[in-house]
């Protein structure tokens, strides 16, 4: 009856899920850098008041396939110069100077200092979008390798903002890695691995098997030469296997997430050999991750006798300059030490984003 209850609230959960928070005010932490007004400037309007024609500029970038939602306001500059050689334009005409004075001010104003989104309503998570641009979760692109042979594959049902709260509906399933998981598609019931460790390894990555999760987040930072962000997540579902609804149990996890980014840049030299300035190349990000998880009965009688326990994961990524994972390590401690044989303690991935 309860696992019944648990499962129609998910999917009510599901339908009707909507967060309204209100934005608590506090200033005397860290001196204000911008105004309202300039945190929420978009790039369109911040260039149209520099005099570029935007719609040349979007043009442009359409035309060299690139997504502006997926690339940082530290890298705009040196990706604009880069796509105009490209495609033969010339590099000193009054055009591109203009663009890429207006895009280097706008990198100035909404990619540095401190900011505290959690106290700024849907205003705090625009800062957030545009200081960590892409899939802006922590530690999603450090996916888990079960074994040699399975990967965890996160399926977004749902994602999005709601006031100062970042929100989403996941489904997580360990698939073997023979098996193809498109994005976006969820795995077939065939290549789904159920058992101990998958069952603790989706519990630990997003709550369970199907889940809601909520997390606010509560600083960040940025210069030209790190980043930083930290989040209070929670996450709620059920664990089991989907297809055997009488075998799902509810289940949660609740966890602090924290990323520090530190850009690594490379020297521009002109033709005399001199330098002359540095470009972003891409980044060094070192992820943290300390949780509690817990489900309503025994992970297996009479092998694991508990049904809750915490976890520390701590690993080492490199982005490429559009802020792309080609390299993703992550190490995960669980404690007490009865339930470190279930679960995976190294993951590794490479070349792509799961």
């Amino acid at each position: 009856m309860v696992r019944g209850f648990c499962v129609a609230g998910f999917v009510l959960g599901l339908v009707v899920c909507d967060v309204n928070v209100a934005s608590a005010q506090f200033s005397g932490l860290v001196p204000k850098t911008r105004s309202a007004v300039e945190r929420t400037t978009p790039l369109s309007k911040h260039l149209a008041g520099a005099g570029v024609d935007t719609i040349s500029f979007q043009t442009e970038m359409e035309e060299a396939k690139l997504d502006l939602d997926t690339i940082g306001p530290d890298s705009l500059p040196f990706i604009y110069a880069r796509t105009r050689e490209e495609i033969g334009l010339d590099e000193d005409d009054r055009t591109t100077a203009r663009t890429t004075a207006a895009l280097e001010s706008y990198r100035a104003l909404v990619t540095k200092g401190w900011a505290f989104p959690i106290t700024l309503g849907r205003d705090g998570l625009t800062q957030y979008y545009e200081r960590f641009p892409g899939d802006p979760r922590l530690l999603r692109d450090f996916s888990a390798n079960v074994r040699h042979d399975q990967i965890l594959a996160l399926v977004d049902l749902i994602s999005g903002g709601a006031g100062p709260i970042l929100l989403s509906a996941t489904t997580a399933a360990v698939v073997t890695e023979d098996d193809e998981v498109k994005s976006g598609d969820a795995p077939s019931d065939s290549v789904v691995a159920e058992g101990l460790t998958s069952n603790l390894t989706r519990l630990i990555y997003n709550g369970g098997t199907a889940s809601i999760r909520a997390a606010a987040p509560y600083a960040i930072y940025s210069s030209d030469a790190v980043r930083f962000a930290a989040a209070a997540v929670v996450q709620g579902g059920v664990l089991g296997s989907l297809s055997q609804p009488d075998s799902l149990k509810a289940a949660f996890t609740v966890t602090h997430e924290s990323m520090f980014y530190v850009t690594v840049s490379k020297p521009e030299r002109n033709e005399d050999g001199a330098v002359t300035g540095f470009n972003p190349a891409g980044s060094i990000v070192f992820p943290l991750r300390v949780g509690f998880a817990w489900s309503e009965s025994d992970f297996a009688s009479g092998v694991l006798d508990t049904r809750s326990f915490g976890f520390l994961q701590a690993g080492v990524g490199i982005t490429d300059i559009e802020g792309q994972f080609k390299l993703a390590i992550l190490y995960t401690l669980p404690f007490p030490s009865a339930v470190q044989e279930f679960v995976p303690r190294l993951s590794v991935s490479l070349g792509a984003t799961r």
